[in-house]
């Protein structure tokens, strides 16, 4: 075989081949080695490995980490610390920084891609004495979200993300009490139900979670058909009807646009869930059962509002007379599949 061929066969292996890094700029006190499977030409690394923190006077190993599936950049062929590109970017195998606010820097180890979506988890090591020693709540916060958490020096505030698909996702900031991380400012967005939301924040006040829950509606969205609105006279909250594909929805909004109400959405027996139609001398209905009571929505005379039956009593909600837009009879022609 041709020596240039041979030659270029073994540059080719050993750029492959399994990679020993020192890390010498960590700080004074520390260094740090770093093993790993496999590194391409661009400089990416990934397979099974460790990391090992050193104290640079003694030579003693103070941390060992080994795992099946390390994944990190060269940077000019060396391997670099402290990159945290929250939440998708590149993060280092080693975070070295003051986790728990005591002014003293502490170890984030990459232990795998044990995060969400494949991402990088991370050992938590907080300084002890002369060493460091693994803590399990600061770990369970590099584990369970997307990837390393933020720290935020300043304002003393740990932070996380993380997320399902395209339409749920959840950020978390955490205070340090006691050496532990307390969440004290949980955010839930949830819209799964399009075109629902449903925000949920929870805020730590004196001991304890107070939970406010908020849902909203996208009428903009595709394959929504807005049928019939119109705003209720005394109360100024809005009566929406309008379709989702097949489907006709009833909402009742809040005049800040909050959700107080969504039929079939929030039917007691949604698989019976349904709305009747009926034309009569004075006008048109639509009509459908909640729990125990029964709404109706008329017209009659260009004019709308809704009539509510509930413990033998009628309840009559006239709509603001100029509020109304579309109309019971669009109702009838979208010929949804819930309506009889």
């Amino acid at each position: 075989m041709n020596k240039l061929i041979i030659c270029l066969l073994l540059i080719s292996q050993a750029a492959f081949s399994q990679r020993v890094f020192t890390i010498d700029s960590l700080s004074a006190r520390y260094y740090a080695k770093v093993k790993i499977a496999a590194c391409d030409a661009d400089g990416y690394c990934k397979g099974a490995g460790w990391v090992r923190v050193y104290d640079r006077k003694s030579g003693k190993m103070l941390i060992n980490v080994a795992s099946d599936d390390l994944a990190l950049w060269l940077h000019d062929s060396k391997v670099t610390t402290n990159v945290v590109q929250l939440p998708y970017g590149e993060q280092s195998v080693i975070i070295y920084e003051d986790f728990n606010f005591d002014k003293v820097k502490d170890f984030a180890i990459q232990d795998g891609q044990n995060s969400c979506y494949s991402g990088p988890s991370f050992q938590v090591f907080l300084a002890q004495g002369s060493g460091f020693k693994y803590n399990a709540d600061f770990t369970r916060l590099a584990q369970e979200y997307c990837g390393m958490f933020g720290v935020d020096a300043k304002t003393k505030r740990l932070s996380t993300m993380t997320k399902s698909g395209c339409c749920w996702h959840q950020f978390s900031e955490f205070m340090v009490e006691n050496n532990k991380p307390l969440a004290i400012h949980v955010i839930e967005e949830d819209a799964m139900l399009f075109p629902f939301q449903q925000n949920t924040e929870q805020v730590w006040k004196n001991g304890k979670m107070v939970t406010t829950v908020n849902r909203t509606i996208d009428f903009s969205g595709t394959g929504i058909k807005p049928l019939l609105s119109f705003s209720l006279e005394k109360s100024g909250k809005k009566v929406a009807l309008f379709v989702n594909e097949s489907s006709l929805n009833y909402v009742l909004l809040q005049p800040d646009g909050d959700i107080e109400m969504a039929y079939p959405l929030d039917a007691a027996d949604a698989e019976n869930a349904g709305f009747t139609c009926d034309s009569t001398s004075a006008g048109q209905t639509l009509s459908f059962t909640n729990k125990e009571a029964k709404y109706t929505v008329f017209e009659h005379n260009g004019e709308a509002g809704i009539i509510v039956e509930l413990n033998s009593k009628s309840y009559y909600m006239p709509g603001k007379p100029g509020s109304r837009e579309g109309s019971l009879q669009e109702v009838l022609q979208a010929k949804a599949e819930n309506v009889k």
